[in-house]
Formats: structure tokens, C-alpha cells, sequence
């Protein structure tokens, strides 16, 4: 029986593999392998990848053959290793990573005993570099309204997390309802319920919500899948979760029942949430809805 399971659990692993390493922005080539690059790769790099892409292609094991034939005068110019959205990205990931480690480490080196709650909630928010990581491969590709219902759960995660960190026993924490936890958040960022408000209604599908998937330009109707203004609009909502994440994580960390470990400030405010927004507007200054989300970011000081 146990020689049957653990072939079943290698058939599941070989059959559906994960793959969570990370997106890239496009193909190198449209062949039978397509091999997928940053758009910021080295020119020398990409050539000698073409270049043994091609000669694979052809059944010629002469890399530098190819590369010198065909690729010699090809040029190819590699994107901005600053350009903006992956400023974000790597701030955003970078931030909720150092923050998430510093509760992994206060964890491990408290000597008192931590109350139900903390423990609970510490475990949960471990889980949310993952869930921004996944929330930003969805507005990469373009796709909001699948980037802001992971958005939103991380909220809920995080009003559950302030509700319950003082909890002492586990039946506490689980009466506490998810949906009720959002005050206990409201109380530490006022303006998060009007956000998580606004990320409802594209996950509920309301008309004033769902109507700018549609292009009624012309006779035709169309649905957008993807778009550029999509992903801009994906990628402030993040801002403003991640702004939503320093001050409930500033408030958590600063609780009675914190160790001093724990409250060890963590210096990135290079790149805030605050100036995130401004460089956003200053190349988006007339779009409505960025001006709406904007009005929901506090701008905490951290």
C-alpha cells in the first residue's frame, strides 16, 4: 500500500510540475523549443543562445558556425535593467521578503511562548511574498481582473493576521470571520476598506467594474483579455496592498507582545509605496482610475 502511494505521488509530480521560478517577457525564438529570455539579456548572451537554438534546429552541432553566419551583424539592443514596472516588482517582493524573514527569525530566536493567535497569524503571513509574486505574474500579462482577486485575498489574509495576533487559545482565532476582520484593519489604514471595496467589485463582476473589458468602439463588441492600461492598473493596486502591508506589519510588530528582536527597523525607504505612485503618475497623469486607487494610498512613513 505505502509502495502504491508514493507511486502515485511521483506520477502526480512527473505529470503536473511545478514551475515557479519566474515569467519571462519573450521568446527567443518561434522554433519547435521556444526558449523564453528577459528582455534585459546581454546582446552577446542572446546571440549565443540564437545561435544554439539555430544550429539545434538544423542538426548541426556547430554553435559558433551559426553564430558567426547569421548572427555577426544582427544587433540586438537589451531593455533598461531600471525600467519602471520592475523597479516595482523587485521593491514591493524585496520589502515583503525582508519583513516576512524578520518574523521568521524573531520565531526562531524568542524564548517566551507565543500566543495562538500570533502563531496563526505569523504562518499566514508567510504565505504572502508568494501570493504578490503570483499577483504580479497575473499583471504582467496583462490580466487585471485575476491579479486583483489575488490582491484581495491577500487583504483579507491581512485583516485576519491584525485581528488575531493577541488571541491567546485556538478557538479564538477560529471564530474570528474573515470578512468581520476588516475593521480591525480599517482602524490601522482607514481607507482600506473603500480599497478592499473596489477590488470586490472586479472580483464580483459588477457592471462599473466589468464594463472596460469590453471595446464597444465599433459594430462589433469585444472582450479584452490583456492590455497595457490593464497592467498598469494591476500594478497600482499592488502599491497600495503593499502600502496596506508595511503599516498593518509596522503596527503588528510594534504590539506589547513583540520581542525587541522584533522591532528592528528595516531601512528601504529609498523607493517607497508613496514615490512608487508619483513615478506612476507622472507617466499616466490622466487616467481615472489610477487617480481613484491613488486616493486610497496613506503614504505611511516606514
Amino acid at each position: 500500500m505505502a509502495n502504491t502511494k508514493s507511486q502515485s505521488a511521483n506520477a502526480r509530480r512527473s505529470e503536473f510540475p511545478l514551475f515557479q521560478d519566474r515569467d519571462f517577457e519573450k521568446l527567443l525564438n518561434r522554433a519547435n523549443w521556444p526558449v523564453g529570455v528577459p528582455s534585459d539579456l546581454p546582446e552577446e548572451l542572446w546571440k549565443r543562445l540564437c545561435a544554439a537554438s539555430v544550429s539545434y534546429q538544423a542538426c548541426n552541432e556547430s554553435v559558433d558556425y551559426h553564430k558567426k553566419r547569421y548572427l555577426r551583424e544582427h544587433t540586438y539592443v537589451p531593455g533598461p535593467h531600471n525600467r519602471l514596472d520592475r523597479k516595482i516588482q523587485n521593491a514591493v517582493l524585496d520589502g515583503i521578503r525582508k519583513r516576512i524573514d524578520a518574523v521568521a527569525d524573531n520565531n526562531r530566536t524568542s524564548v517566551t511562548s507565543a500566543p495562538s493567535g500570533r502563531l496563526i497569524g505569523d504562518c499566514t503571513l508567510a504565505r504572502t511574498h508568494f501570493s504578490v509574486s503570483c499577483a504580479f505574474s497575473c499583471a504582467n500579462k496583462g490580466a487585471l481582473y485575476e491579479s486583483l482577486i489575488i490582491t484581495r485575498m491577500n487583504i483579507e489574509q491581512l485583516a485576519w493576521v491584525c485581528a488575531i495576533t493577541e488571541f491567546d487559545t485556538f478557538e479564538e482565532v477560529i471564530a474570528q470571520s474573515t470578512t468581520k476582520s476588516l475593521s480591525a484593519l480599517k482602524i490601522l489604514y482607514p481607507s482600506s476598506g473603500e480599497f478592499y471595496g473596489w477590488l470586490s467589485s472586479h472580483a464580483h463582476w459588477e457592471f462599473e467594474a466589468h464594463r472596460k473589458a469590453f471595446d464597444f468602439s465599433s459594430d462589433d463588441i469585444f472582450t479584452m483579455l490583456a492590455t497595457h492600461e490593464f497592467k498598469l492598473v494591476a500594478f497600482v493596486a499592488l502599491v497600495v496592498f503593499y502600502d496596506v502591508f508595511l503599516k498593518a506589519l509596522e503596527t503588528i510588530r510594534a504590539s506589547p507582545r513583540k520581542a525587541e528582536a522584533e522591532k528592528t527597523s528595516i531601512d528601504d525607504s529609498e523607493f517607497t509605496p508613496l514615490a512608487m505612485m508619483h513615478a506612476i503618475k507622472a507617466i499616466s497623469p490622466d487616467s481615472p482610475e489610477i487617480a481613484q486607487l491613488s486616493r486610497f494610498l496613506v503614504g505611511s512613513k516606514h
